[in-house]
């Protein structure tokens, strides 16, 4: 090719020409970029013969503009060109090879004077705390500004402009939270798609500022600070502020920074702020009550976690929702810790104290007194008072385990009468033996009173009586020559002495039999002991004490002065060998007293007739032959005979294996496998209906030999539980706080398992089919079906030992159930023995069996004295006529809100009132003062109510009596 076209800056080849359009003006007049436009149309038509190109505004933009900028365009022409490209704008618009041609080159003049490509520049104003610091664009107008948008310039900021700003926001911490705030508030504009396209790489990013922390952390580690409060301690927060927070929460949330806690960070800070001393928000426990069911809860039992007012952090199990008898080391929760009981109850807090609370608080007062000999502190007296008087109430109920007593046996734990503390075993019960005379001061203080509110709970855990520890040894002992005339004594007054009886043991008649037959009574002219206690501050060399009586456990003999006046001692010590139970020998001897003493047995008749106690006849035997028919018919179709089933009284099905036969047949009371209490077997010929509960068995064997099997002694003595079944109830302001109470105590026990046990096995070997309900189960423990379908709801109690006058409790709402049942309901009373043997007492509908109610002394601390505080109400001025009162008012009955038919005068503080609604009612209580009892309260419905409805009302007035007596 050679250069022979001239062009402005020289000779050129035909590659190298352009032939500008018609009619296009191209702004840049560079002569060595076209062809002279004053060449003639030939030769125009010969280049384009040649290929030369037609220059039109594509190939302007495409070819030339690149190329022109790229080679230093000076300003003004830059201008020019910028200024032409706008013009033009809206033919370029669609054309995508100008554009990409376009791109790269640096047509945008920017504020700080320096060209730049437009995708590198912003149009107006776009905070740098959001893209860093960048270029801003200054063109000259409108259509510039379209030009500069159309070839990559942006208003807003570019996600990787705003990804870059918090990388840097990584390393530089100077503008973190301010920038943070800015990006969080340009991401809450963004659409969730865009959001999810471009800006995804922020979420694994470590940009985002953390209270208390020099170094950025990653959005997932973090949480909001709405809930801050709940568990402070145990998180990072973010560092932006709460407003920013609140606008970008659904950012947040897309980021992965969490609002909400899990109930493992709030139990954690509850537990560091419990160890740190410092007070938790309340709605940490309101958090924790909306998820009592998180297995997390379980690390805050044991722990001193609630905080007290008074007390500061405590541990749920010294805390009491209904009770607390321990006063200053245990706490009543206030009412207002019930909204949160759902976890409270969880973590321990109770209804009411048991048996483990009486015996812990016990020892940590014995630790802390620390052995002093000295008083214990005058505020905690009563309340070592208050756990034994718990604990007797728990004892006599079968809620205190062996393991209890044993625990306390070797701690300093009863206040004996200078109130120190000792040892169950240092201290002994006071009572009238004389050698208490003898003691030093510092010994006679381990004498201590035996409070019928304690006494169960002192036995059991060891404390002696005083008679208990002494020996006695016999210092002088004149015999008479002559046999004693005691027991033709007893005899002559036999019918007295077995009515005396007969309020304690179950046959009199029979225990007289045996005292004639096996007690050897012998006279004396005069008996004098010593009474040895082996106690600290006794008497080394006691004096001997004349003494009217002596009983001799040992060889059965009972030593008696004749002809002496001292009738108490006597009593007593016949009282002994009868027998009685230690509870009941002063109660009996003193009866005993009035029989012995009387001049005649018409006279000691006549005495107990004074005193109310009953008379007793002898038994009347109806003949063996009758006896052996009783027993062939001892069970009808219907099911036992008997109200009341012995334990070895068993009921054997018609279907039973000849293994469960031989079971059910009586033994012999020593080698029976069947006998749990050797004074209870049974002879194979005796009646059940004759002897269940009786011990006339026993009595049976007897024969002229003096035996001294102890199981017949106790046989004869055993209490009656036929003549005189007593059952008590309980005084409570609060049916539901007695029955939670008495559902808390019933936990099922090692003795209610084996009682539960007992029972099912019985009903198994009886042919009933027998399912256990779920301790929850309200009102019966197990299910029974008999094998012709009929169904027993038992309840079971179980005992630890003997089933004793200290008796077994049922709540009410089992008693409800009894009642409903009726013959369908049965109470299992099951004493479990020591080697875990037992068998139930079978009672059939026992609620349809009580005809009488009996109230101890105990039912004092509920009675009403409001009778002794309140007088009659005064009588008022009323009006049977409303018309005669300028303003009346109807009067409604204060008992049970019936109109009464009066009316009274509206007072005048109220007349200016709505009278809508109006009423007026006597004032029966103080709870508006005292002065104003018997006066008239007037009131207005704040709204409206169905009848019988409870309804709030606004007090409008009240007047004192005095205002309104008749």
């Amino acid at each position: 090719m050679l250069p022979i076209f001239p062009t402005g800056t020289g000779f050129a080849t035909a590659r190298d020409l352009l032939i500008p359009s018609d009619g296009f003006d191209a702004p840049l007049k560079r002569g060595d970029l076209y062809v002279r436009q004053h060449r003639p149309g030939v030769v125009q038509d010969f280049l384009v013969e040649l290929g030369v190109p037609r220059l039109d505004l594509e190939h302007f933009c495409t070819d030339l503009v690149p190329s022109a900028i790229e080679s230093g365009l000076s300003g003004p022409d830059r201008d020019s060109l910028v200024r032409y490209l706008a013009q033009h704008l809206s033919q370029l618009k669609d054309n995508a090879e100008v554009r990409r041609a376009l791109h790269p080159v640096a047509l945008v003049l920017c504020r700080d004077g320096v060209a730049r490509r437009a995708d590198e520049v912003y149009l107006g104003d776009v905070s740098p705390l959001v893209v860093g610091s960048q270029p801003v664009a200054a063109p000259t107008s409108q259509l510039i500004a379209d030009l500069f948008e159309w070839l990559g310039a942006s208003a807003i900021p570019r996600p990787s402009d705003v990804i870059n700003q918090c990388r840097r926001l990584t390393s530089d911490h100077s503008l973190r939270s301010d920038a943070v705030s800015a990006i969080l508030e340009h991401l809450n504009e963004v659409d969730g798609d865009r959001r999810d396209r471009h800006y995804a790489a922020l979420q694994p990013l470590r940009w985002l500022p953390a209270q208390g922390v020099a170094t950025a952390v990653k959005p997932t580690e973090l949480f909001s600070t709405f809930q801050r409060y709940l568990f402070e301690s145990q998180a990072q927060f973010l560092a932006v502020p709460p407003a920013t927070q609140q606008r970008a929460s659904d950012v947040l949330r897309w980021l992965g920074v969490r609002s909400e806690p899990s109930t493992e960070h709030v139990v954690k800070h509850l537990l560091h702020c419990s160890a740190a001393g410092t007070s938790v928000n309340a709605e940490v426990w309101t958090f924790l009550n909306r998820h009592a069911e998180d297995t997390a809860i379980e690390r805050l039992v044991g722990k001193k976690v609630l905080e007290v007012e008074g007390r500061g952090f405590t541990s749920p199990a010294s805390c009491f929702w209904d009770s607390n008898p321990f006063g200053r080391h245990r706490v009543l929760l206030a009412e207002g810790f019930r909204r949160f009981r759902a976890v409270l109850d969880v973590i321990g807090v109770r209804s009411v104290p048991d048996a483990d609370d009486a015996v812990e608080l016990l020892g940590d007062i014995a630790t802390a007194h620390g052995g002093s000999q000295q008083s214990l502190l005058a505020e905690d007296i009563p309340i070592v008072q208050s756990c034994w008087a718990l604990l007797d109430q728990l004892v006599r109920a079968g809620d205190v385990e062996e393991s209890h007593w044993a625990e306390l046996r070797g701690v300093e734990c009863v206040l004996d009468a200078s109130n120190c503390l000792r040892q169950p075993s240092d201290v002994l019960f006071r009572d009238g033996s004389q050698v208490a005379r003898q003691l030093s001061a510092a010994a006679a203080a381990r004498l201590i009173a035996r409070p019928d509110n304690m006494k169960a709970a002192l036995d059991a855990v060891g404390v002696r009586h005083l008679r208990d520890a002494i020996e006695i040894q016999i210092a002088i002992r004149e015999d008479r020559t002559e046999p004693s005339r005691f027991k033709d004594h007893v005899a002559e007054r036999r019918p007295q002495f077995a009515r005396v009886l007969d309020g304690f043991v179950t046959a009199p008649f029979e225990l007289l039999d045996a005292f004639e037959r096996d007690i050897d009574v012998l006279a004396l002219d005069r008996l004098a002991v010593v009474e040895r206690l082996d106690f600290a501050g006794a008497p080394t060399d006691p004096i001997p004490l004349d003494r009217a009586a002596l009983w001799i456990a040992e060889r059965s003999e009972l030593l008696v002065v004749e002809g002496g006046s001292s009738w108490p001692e006597v009593a007593r010590e016949f009282a002994l060998a009868l027998g009685i139970d230690k509870e009941d020998v002063a109660r009996v001897a003193s009866q005993l007293m009035i029989v012995l003493q009387a001049r005649t047995a018409e006279g000691a008749s006549q005495e107990l007739d004074q005193l109310g106690v009953a008379d007793v006849g002898e038994a009347i035997d109806p003949g063996l032959e009758s006896i052996e028919s009783s027993l062939a018919g001892g069970v009808s179709d219907g099911g036992e005979q008997d109200d009341v089933l012995d334990p070895s009284d068993d009921e054997v099905p018609s279907n039973a294996t000849a293994e469960q036969k031989s079971q059910s047949e009586p033994q012999d009371p020593e080698h029976g496998a069947g006998n749990n209490h050797g004074s209870r077997a049974e002879p194979a010929a005796m009646p059940r209906r004759a002897i269940a509960g009786t011990g006339l068995n026993a009595a049976a064997g007897l024969t002229g030999s003096r035996s001294r099997s102890p199981s017949s002694r106790d046989a004869l003595r055993r209490p009656k539980d036929r003549q005189r079944m007593v059952s008590y109830v309980a005084p409570s302001s609060n049916d539901d706080q007695v029955d939670e109470h008495l559902v808390a105590s019933e936990r099922r026990s090692v003795t209610d398992e084996a009682a539960i046990a007992a029972v099912l096995d019985f009903e198994q070997r009886m042919g009933r089919s027998a399912q256990e309900m779920d301790h929850s189960n309200p009102g019966y423990d197990i299910e029974s079906v008999e094998p012709g379908g009929s169904l027993r709801y038992i309840e079971v109690k179980g005992t630890a030992g003997t089933w004793d006058s200290m008796g077994v409790g049922i709540t009410s709402r089992q008693f409800d159930e009894a009642l409903r049942r009726g013959d369908q309901y049965w109470l299992y009373v099951v004493a479990v023995a020591a080697d875990g043997s037992s068998e139930p007492y079978r009672i059939q509908n026992p609620a349809g069996k009580i005809d009488r109610y009996y109230f101890d002394s105990g039912w004092k601390a509920a009675a009403d004295d409001s009778v002794q505080r309140f007088q009659e109400l005064p009588e008022i001025a009323t009006a049977s006529d409303p018309l005669t009162l300028a303003t009346p008012i109807p009067l409604y009955d204060y008992s049970d809100g019936t109109e009464t038919g009066a009316w009274v005068e509206c007072p005048t503080e109220c007349v200016e009132e709505d009278l809508t609604g109006l009423f007026a009612v006597r004032i029966a209580g103080e709870t508006l003062g005292l002065a104003y009892r018997g006066g008239v309260a007037f009131a207005v419905s704040a709204h409206e109510a169905a009848d019988r409805d409870p309804v709030v009302v606004r007090l409008l007035d009240q007047t004192d009596p005095r205002r309104v007596e008749s």
